[in-house]
Formats: structure tokens, sequence, C-alpha cells
């Protein structure tokens, strides 16, 4: 098989490519990973060459985009085995990437990221996008629950979450005190909107029912519990 020196990369230069360690590389070429090519009878550092279309083809894992994502973040060997492993537990689609690994009851991926156990899709906006605040969710914006694709997730609130649940019809249409995260009762609702009719300041009804002013002035205009 005749190829081109120029199409052939060191172990040095492929692991500056792919963004991970040259260990890491000489690991993957010891375990049948990657295609090499053997040159003289030097130290494995040296005496290995790689093909540039090596570098597609790591889609050991049938993903392209995981070569983008570890020389975007350069991130370290240690990172890059976690996103190795865990590309292995995916299916890629036009759209989606589709967690193939275990699962919650409720259909969403579940994985074990620095020996921490969280939802799959949290673990991959950890890798790929970074921290998550204390007490945010995770939110996929394509409504498909075992999906880990990055592009497909931002970070939101309870209140956010459930907005988007309505927006996108996919709430169980649970309301008032049927919902089980209710926080006023059906009386609640009648007495508030009764004070703002009686000009009670927002401010004196949000402190007595210990919710902000904001929703006083939404559920006195019915935006909310229009019903109550």
């Amino acid at each position: 098989m005749n190829i081109n020196e120029k199409d052939l990369l060191t172990i040095q230069e492929f692991a500056k490519i792919a963004g991970i360690h040259y260990n890491t590389v000489r690991n993957m070429i010891k375990n049948g990973r990657l295609n090499a090519f053997k040159i003289g009878c030097g130290g494995i550092t040296s005496d290995y060459r790689i093909p540039k279309s090596e570098i597609q083809r790591l889609s050991i894992i049938n993903h392209d985009e995981i070569i983008n994502y570890l020389v975007e973040k350069r991130i370290n060997e240690k990172q890059a085995k976690y996103n190795l492993n865990f590309f292995e537990k995916v299916e890629k689609t036009q759209t989606c990437w589709i967690w193939k690994g275990a699962k919650t009851s409720s259909g969403y991926g579940v994985y074990t990221y620095k020996s921490k156990y969280m939802r799959a899709h949290r673990a991959s906006y950890l890798m790929f996008k970074g921290e998550i605040p204390t007490y945010a969710l995770v939110l996929h914006s394509c409504n498909v629950r075992d999906c880990v694709n990055p592009d497909h997730l931002h970070l939101g609130t309870p209140k956010s979450n459930m907005d988007e649940m309505v927006l996108r019809n996919r709430q169980k249409h649970l309301s008032g005190e049927n919902h089980p995260f209710f926080k006023l009762s059906d009386s609640n609702i009648r007495n508030i909107k009764k004070m703002r009719n009686k000009k009670i300041p927002a401010k004196v009804i949000a402190k007595k029912y210990k919710i902000s002013a904001c929703y006083v002035y939404q559920i006195s205009k019915g935006i909310y519990r229009n019903k109550d």
C-alpha cells in the first residue's frame, strides 16, 4: 500500500491534532485502535507514522465530532479517556446523539462521570460546555430525553423547564392543586385576587404567601391560575 509521506503523521503530531497525550496514541496503536506504519527500528514514540485519514476514522466510536471537541477544548489525557468511554455508549443520528447505555425508568441516560453518578445529558454538558451552577437544570431543546448532543442542551430552572413543557405541549395538563408541585391552594389564589382588588400592595401579599411580587401581579392579571 503506497501512501505519500505528506499524508503521514508522527505520534506527536497526531496527538497534538487530536488534543490527547502522545502516550494515549501509543496505547491506541498497541491495542490496534489506530492504524500505523512502523518506520525503522527506533522507539515507539518516533518509529511509527499514522495516516491523516485516522483523524477522521477516530470514529472508533463513529463520531467525527469528537475530534473537533477534543481539539477545541484541548482537554487532557484523562478527560480524553472520559470522552472516548462516553461516546462508546452513543449512537449518532442526523440531529441527536442517542444514549445507548443505562437509562432511568423515565428514559434518561445515566453515566458515571468523575466518580459521580448522574444523568448522561448532564455529563455531556459538563464535558463539552462547562460547569453547571448549583440548582440549575440541564434542559433539552430537542425534547428527546436520551439525547446527549451538547448542542441540544442548555441551562434552565424548574420554572423555565415547566414553561418549556407547556410551550411544547409535553406537560400532563395538571394545574392548580392537581399539580404535584403546587405552591398555592385554590383558596390562596382567590384571596390574593381579592386582596389586589382591595388595592393591597403586591409586596405585602407576596410576603404573606412567600412568593414574589411579580407572581402576585401575574395571578391578579389572570396569567397564572386564571380559572381559580
